[in-house]
């Protein structure tokens, strides 16, 4: 697929990402071993999450414009852990030191060595900014004073780009790949050694069960979890299973795991919310779905656990006092605590000990926060 493809499928994605079910892949792999819970290990959770502070989002064009934007792939951190964001209508980045502080915002629209052109994530790496352009055929890389370094071509096609990840020396791509007929779509996962182009392995390829069919359903995404050792943890069927495929670092499973759970339809405040916000969808031909998807996101933590959001959050009900209900897995997958939270939902992000979490935007004044707390065992 050419550049005008990629351009479609990003157009399509920014229509229709807003709320959905994350098929994650298509048919169980059954050659390899099963656990799941029915209870787990600790009856009282032993984690406590302290609120640190709010950055004010709403500044943020791009998060008050997509409400359901993917911030994973819109912020990163550089070694002192200052945050970043990525503003893709502004076409600029701004900076907040580790207690939150705004620092400073450089970029704007264009070409020249101080601009981006159609940016649409960035990623950190050896404390370089790596800002993807031209629909993720060429990367723009700036100090981290957005002072501009160079132009790198990517040598090869990357399909519909969603996250770039950095763990070590390696680089990590999330991406979509749709067929010419725009019915089927394989969420891929590569890394490439070294962050070297030419060193590349493609780590999983999850069919996208029942068809892209042009953009006419939801497509919620959820990103895989890259532990500190390599390993990967992905959703099976995060729609209809509570199950986690575990990868070793070659892309061979290694196991799967998850907990007993039971589909749910939606709440009648969510439905409600939801029919409201998409009714001109609706006319078009879009269906809402029945229920929420079993997992709405996965990342893992300092500690090398694995957390999961699950089923309906927040952002369906529309509702900022909504308590998530999360689930905290060990390192080997076995289940250890269980959780309501307002503070962790399917749109946080876990760096250093701290999540990150977009709030909904507030109704009336339209404000909207990123709250940022740590994580005490």
């Amino acid at each position: 697929m050419g550049g005008d493809v990629n351009k479609y499928f990003k157009q399509l994605f920014r229509a229709f990402i807003v709320l959905g079910i994350a098929w994650a892949s298509g048919a169980p792999a059954e050659d390899i071993v099963r656990t799941f819970d029915a209870r787990p290990k600790f009856e009282k959770s032993r984690v406590e999450l302290k609120k640190l502070y709010s950055i004010d989002a709403t500044r943020f064009q791009v998060l008050n414009r997509e409400p359901w934007a993917m911030i994973a792939s819109k912020i990163d951190f550089d070694s002192h852990n200052r945050l970043y964001i990525m503003d893709s209508w502004a076409a600029a980045i701004s900076v907040f030191d580790e207690d939150g502080r705004y620092l400073r915002s450089f970029g704007r629209k264009g070409q020249g060595p101080g601009e981006f052109y159609n940016p649409s994530m960035l990623f950190i790496k050896n404390d370089r900014i790596h800002v993807p352009q031209s629909f993720g055929l060429e990367f723009k890389i700036v100090d981290l004073e957005g002072r501009f370094l160079s132009i790198q071509r990517i040598p090869k096609h990357l399909e519909n780009l969603f996250r770039f990840f950095v763990e070590g020396d390696d680089l990590y791509v999330f991406s979509g790949k749709l067929d010419s007929s725009f019915t089927h779509l394989d969420f891929v996962l590569r890394r490439f050694e070294g962050g070297r182009w030419e060193r590349e392995k493609i780590l999983l390829t999850s069919p996208y069960s029942p068809g892209f069919n042009m953009g006419k359903g939801f497509v919620e995404i959820v990103f895989p979890a890259v532990l500190k050792d390599g390993r990967i943890v992905f959703p099976e069927d995060a729609a209809r299973r509570y199950s986690l495929i575990e990868y070793d670092p070659t892309g061979a499973h290694r196991q799967a795991f998850g907990r007993t759970y039971q589909v749910h339809p939606f709440s009648e405040k969510a439905r409600g919310q939801l029919d409201e916000l998409y009714k001109g969808q609706i006319k078009q031909g879009m269906k809402i779905p029945a229920s929420p998807a079993a997992i709405r996101n996965i990342f893992r933590d300092h500690r090398n656990n694995i957390w999961v959001v699950v089923g309906e959050t927040g952002e369906d009900t529309d509702d900022p006092e909504f308590e998530n209900t999360v689930d905290v897995f060990g390192p080997d997958g076995g289940w250890l605590y269980a959780f309501k939270t307002k503070f962790v939902s399917r749109n946080s992000i876990c760096h250093d000990g701290k999540i990150f979490t977009l709030r909904p935007s507030d109704p009336v004044s339209e404000s909207q926060t990123i709250d940022v707390v740590a994580i005490r065992y």
